[in-house]
């Protein structure tokens, strides 16, 4: 599994968002100009519009509108609580608490707030100051801020519309594209190839997707997940290029089969080949262009009754047993366009989603969520407790020291601190070194630019670094930031000690946010692994009680959905691993005196080596899904394989449950079942599923995650 970590490789500058970069600096340049114009201060007029290109991530316009627009009714109300908080100490640190709590804590409620609340709290102590106290102040922020808000959303929603994620994808849909030739290929020319012993042409396409694939991979990973909305676009990504592999794999069986197939069962297997090439080339459409009204509900084929033509050929039932878990798959598929077009993520028909919702997706309401979280084993409530508790002391320092635009230094505070350890040190590392090099450069320009046009051009050209830079490296957008603002602050020319309290300013912040994360509350990466862990058992589990509950229903009228139903608890099994090997990837990156208290001198040396046991699990629920997916279509529902399948679920669960609970009291006893020794592959394929589980549990119990 390749480990994500901090990158010392240089950026490519053909990886930057320069689309986005020349929209924040048109954005910050037409502020600067128009202020100038008008003879007013620039500053909050180019916060509004820069505030607004960094919290446009893409998406549906829905989404999109509805973030902007939390972003200028937060932010309005934060200037008015910064103005009413700016008198004694008292109050500024009672409003202060209440604020950054409340905005942080509702990050757990609103994807909209979670995309925006940084950004809110940053506009709150920027308003945080005495000369603020009067209404005619707070009128006129208010006013060059929803100027500058009314600019920015007219650039990014009207004028000039990006999609971060156009890319990535650009990149799965060549991945369709390519398996709608390799499908054609197979329907037309896999039995000639085969007579004269030419594979070629074959093998040639099966690495260019294998490629394709890992190209894809690469795409999605180069465009981080900053909001929700992001999130979910980046997940059915990754969903539509594990079923790439699924829709594979099926075609290479497609060709396996024309090789033993004879007449009408040659043809058959062609047509149904033609059918799946043709709907992977209206995937790959889809994913370009967004389908206009039924066109994703026409990609997938119409069942047929294959079943009563597969009771007198073997090759029949293989096919017929293709075409169901074929149609199935590509209804994943198309629900996955459907949630990146729309932001709303749908998994299977609308009884799957009944039932999901009823299983595992009860309390999504914005009550539940408070209920969920009013809570101090919550994680989002530890983290708005410390948020809170930095913001005032960042503003008691404010208002003790009297410096100029002090509220650098609780932007610098919030922006660092992250609800658990390995984010809050690589954000901490990252802004300080972009921070001490870019103030560095901004002094130096300070010196050295007199000419105030020129002094615009050099904030825009630094505007549209930092915006390039912003989803691509923190690191690098740290470093282009510094000078943009600082340069923009001058209170008048020449004063390069302005970059000196920056720099100075943005050390405290981090020093603050290092010390809360390591006193209040320390959250590593390992406190929330066994959680992730129980949650792929529990969807395993789930999985395996699916494939039992169809086996049934084949040939009645309730078939349909319950295939359903299984292919959304395959694709649930897919991203709770992606969510384990993402915590595991994080505690790779957490300092080693906090990431694994009470462990031994020795083993704290072998950092590498001591994640074995949580990399092996990660490993082996893929490979356990994978061999669901084998074993459900091989198998019938005979009594012997059954029970073994629901004794399989049984320790599943189990391990589950303790690992949720951190319940040290051994694992479950596992259940015999009955003895098979036949070699026919439903039977090996159990056998299979019961050394992997047998892993996992080994795996769980050598990390000590119970």
């Amino acid at each position: 599994m390749r480990l994500l970590r901090p990158s010392s490789a240089p950026v490519s500058l053909r990886s930057l968002q320069w689309s986005r970069g020349l929209r924040g600096g048109l954005a910050v340049g037409v502020s600067i100009v128009g202020s100038h114009l008008l003879g007013r201060a620039e500053g909050w007029v180019a916060l509004g519009s820069f505030y607004v290109v960094l919290a446009d991530n893409g998406g549906p316009y829905r989404s999109r509108l509805k973030t902007i627009a939390t972003l200028l009714v937060g932010g309005l109300c934060s200037l008015v609580l910064g103005a009413l908080a700016s008198g004694n100490v008292a109050s500024m640190v009672a409003m202060t608490l209440a604020v950054c709590f409340a905005y942080t804590f509702a990050r757990a409620l609103s994807q909209y707030v979670a995309s925006t609340s940084v950004l809110i709290l940053v506009i709150y102590f920027a308003m945080l100051s005495p000369n603020h106290q009067s209404a005619h102040a707070l009128g006129n922020a208010a006013l060059l801020f929803c100027c500058g808000w009314l600019w920015g959303a007219s650039l990014s929603l009207f004028f000039w519309p990006l999609d971060p994620f156009r890319p990535a994808r650009q990149a799965v849909a060549q991945c369709y594209r390519t398996l709608s030739g390799l499908a054609g290929m197979v329907a037309e020319d896999a039995r000639a190839e085969a007579a004269v012993g030419l594979r070629t042409p074959m093998v040639l396409q099966h690495r260019r997707l294998r490629l394709e694939i890992e190209a894809a991979r690469r795409a999605l990973e180069q465009t981080k997940a900053r909001s929700a909305v992001r999130t979910i676009r980046a997940r059915n990504l990754s969903v539509l290029l594990e079923l790439a592999d699924i829709f594979f794999a099926s075609t290479i069986r497609a060709g396996e089969l024309l090789e033993l197939a004879s007449g009408a069962e040659c043809e058959r297997i062609r047509e149904w080949t033609r059918g799946m090439g043709a709907a992977y080339a209206g995937v790959a459409e889809a994913l370009v262009k967004r389908p206009q009204g039924d066109e994703l509900g026409r990609m997938v084929p119409e069942s047929e009754a294959d079943v009563a033509r597969a009771a007198g050929s073997p090759i029949f039932e293989h096919l017929a047993a293709e075409r169901r878990d074929g149609r199935e798959t590509l209804l994943l598929a198309v629900d996955a366009v459907d949630a990146i077009w729309s932001g709303v993520e749908r998994i299977g028909s609308e009884t799957a989603v009944s039932e999901l919702q009823q299983m595992t997706e009860a309390g999504r309401g914005w009550a539940d969520a408070v209920r969920s979280n009013w809570s101090f084993r919550s994680v989002m409530m530890k983290h708005a407790l410390r948020v809170a508790l930095v913001g005032a002391a960042d503003a008691v320092i404010m208002r003790v020291v009297h410096v100029n635009h002090g509220f650098w230094l609780a932007m610098t505070s919030l922006i660092v601190l992250q609800p658990n350890v390995a984010h809050t040190m690589q954000r901490s590392l990252q802004r300080v070194r972009g921070t001490l090099a870019g103030g560095l450069l901004a002094a130096l320009l300070a010196l050295s630019l007199q000419w105030p046009p020129l002094l615009i051009a050099v904030i825009v050209l630094f505007a549209v670094l930092t915006c390039a830079f912003y989803a691509v490296d923190y690191g690098w957008y740290c470093f282009f930031l510094t000078p943009t603002f600082v340069l923009m602050s001058l209170p008048r020319v020449h004063d390069w000690h302005f970059a000196a309290v920056r720099v100075g300013l943005t050390l405290l912040g981090v020093a603050i946010s290092l010390g809360a994360m390591r006193v209040l509350w320390p959250e590593t990466e390992r406190m929330d692994l066994g959680r992730f862990f129980a949650n792929c058992c529990a969807a395993e589990a789930a999985y395996a009680r699916a494939i039992l509950a169809l086996w049934p229903l084949r040939g009645t009228a309730g078939e349909r959905g319950a295939r359903q139903f299984v292919a959304s608890r395959r694709r649930a099994c897919g991203l709770a691993s992606n969510d384990a090997e993402e915590c595991v990837e994080r505690i790779l990156l957490e300092p080693v005196a906090l990431s694994r208290r009470g462990v031994s001198e020795e083993m704290e040396e072998r950092r590498e080596e001591r994640w074995q046991h949580e990399l092996t699990f990660v490993t082996y629920t893929r490979r356990l899904t994978q061999s669901l997916l084998s074993f459900a279509r091989l198998a019938h529902g005979e009594a012997d394989t059954a029970v073994r399948l629901e004794a399989l679920a049984v320790r599943l669960e189990g391990l589950g449950q303790r690992l949720a609970s951190g319940d040290g009291g051994g694992l479950a006893a596992r259940a015999s079942g009955p003895v098979m020794e036949s070699e026919d592959l439903p039977h090996v394929q159990i056998r299979r599923l019961e050394r992997q589980v047998g892993v996992l549990e080994g795996a769980v119990s050598a990390a000590h995650l119970l």
